[in-house]
């Protein structure tokens, strides 16, 4: 048994009388003469990963000038209802901002796009309409609201169940010490080694346990399966005009506005998370077409869904690159 895993199993009881009704498991971790005690809450099961909707958490926004304050009731934003807004309200990355003209009116293209968020944003988590048909005529009516109240408020539905590593670092602090070199003698102990699988481990901010995830081993012709049937394909393009006003072969102008190549991209995205997820997650995803599975995470909450990406992107599919740094930090030890 590891120094790790000795410190995980000191202690490990079960306590069903949260508030949630969720199976959160204590974990203490001994260091030196103390002892730190951890909650845990550990997902392996689909009903265990809540969705969105049964999530919500409140605002209190005082009025400026005024011996009063506005209290708003917000829902979670699932990571589909991002997703639609994402693709719905695009942000115009793709504008030139070379010039003083060009960055105004990239400027104004973004102003534009945040407020049509924001009307999506704000509808969707307080449950309650913004009087107007049309979008324009709605951000009319936004207008109608003081200064800084709505970017308050806008600031407020993004940060609400977004994660908060506070206790996590302080257990991943703790245990972070005690990590154990294995020598590599065969390759049979670098594949047992490896086949053992992954954790994740998150933390939302409004609570005070840590969620983990144990997660599947990412075999490297998955990977490649899964980066070959999602690839995405460059918008269609034509030639721009150069400098002088004239058409030129080597100015690529691309139409990101393309319907074709927007859905081909949605579609490619959804495709992509859900073979991840299948791949990795220890339970089967509900759903028996990838659409289905795609609704089913989709109704999650969008932090919950974010970090489980950023986790596969950046610690598993991009792992050479990590594995350099922590190689070169061995080498700087030695």
């Amino acid at each position: 048994m590891t120094k790790t895993k000795k410190l995980e199993e000191a202690s490990h009881t079960e306590n069903l009388s949260n508030k949630s009704g969720l199976p959160i498991e204590e974990r203490t971790i001994k260091s030196g003469d103390k002892e730190y005690t951890f909650n845990f809450l550990v997902i392996d099961k689909p009903d265990l990963w809540l969705p969105a909707n049964l999530f919500t958490s409140e605002f209190t926004m005082p009025i400026i000038g005024k011996n009063k304050a506005i209290k708003f009731r917000l829902n979670g934003i699932s990571y589909s209802q991002w997703e639609k807004m994402e693709f719905d309200y695009r942000t115009p990355d793709e504008m030139p901002r070379n010039t003083k003209t060009e960055m105004i009116a990239y400027e104004e293209a973004v102003e534009k796009i945040k407020n049509k968020r924001k009307v999506y944003l704000f509808e969707l988590s307080t449950g309650k309409k913004i009087e107007g048909e049309t979008i324009e005529q709605k951000i009319e009516n936004l207008q109608r609201i003081g200064v800084g109240e709505s970017d308050a408020l806008y600031a407020k539905i993004i940060d609400s169940f977004a994660m908060d590593g506070t206790i996590l670092q302080s257990y991943n602090s703790l245990i972070s010490s005690n990590t154990e070199v294995i020598e590599a003698d065969s390759f049979d102990i670098w594949c047992s080694s490896s086949e053992s699988g992954y954790s994740l481990r998150m933390q939302r901010r409004f609570e005070d346990f840590i969620i983990e995830i144990p997660l599947k081993q990412l075999k490297e012709s998955t990977k490649k399966e899964i980066e070959e049937a999602t690839r995405e394909d460059l918008p269609p393009s034509r030639h721009g005009k150069n400098q002088m006003g004239r058409i030129d072969p080597s100015v690529i102008e691309y139409n990101y506005d393309d319907p074709k190549w927007k859905a081909s991209r949605k579609v490619k995205a959804r495709k992509r998370l859900v073979m991840q997820l299948d791949a990795l997650l220890p339970f089967q995803i509900p759903g028996t077409t990838y659409e289905e599975k795609y609704n089913w995470i989709g109704d999650r909450l969008l932090y919950d869904v974010l970090t489980m990406r950023n986790f596969i992107d950046t610690e598993l599919f991009e792992y050479s690159s990590r594995i350099n740094f922590f190689l070169n930090h061995l080498d700087h030890q030695t």
